[in-house]
């Protein structure tokens, strides 16, 4: 079993707010979205900001992270 590093952590949370920003950006360039892709969006954008966040502390506990 692999123990997973600092490194690897702040990748896996940085590759994951990208995909994140990305399938924003896909629903924000719709004219119009059902309600569902509204909470979708919601939900995107709650996520995003808890990834950022965790980034934010990651970074901070180790610094060359």
């Amino acid at each position: 079993m692999k123990v997973a590093t600092a490194t690897d952590h702040m990748r896996a949370l940085q590759s994951e707010h990208r995909t994140l920003d990305e399938r924003l950006r896909v629903l924000s360039r719709r004219a119009y979205l059902t309600p569902s892709e509204q909470r979708e969006a919601q939900e995107i954008k709650r996520k995003k900001l808890l990834t950022k966040d965790r980034i934010f502390a990651l970074s901070r506990i180790h610094p060359t992270a």
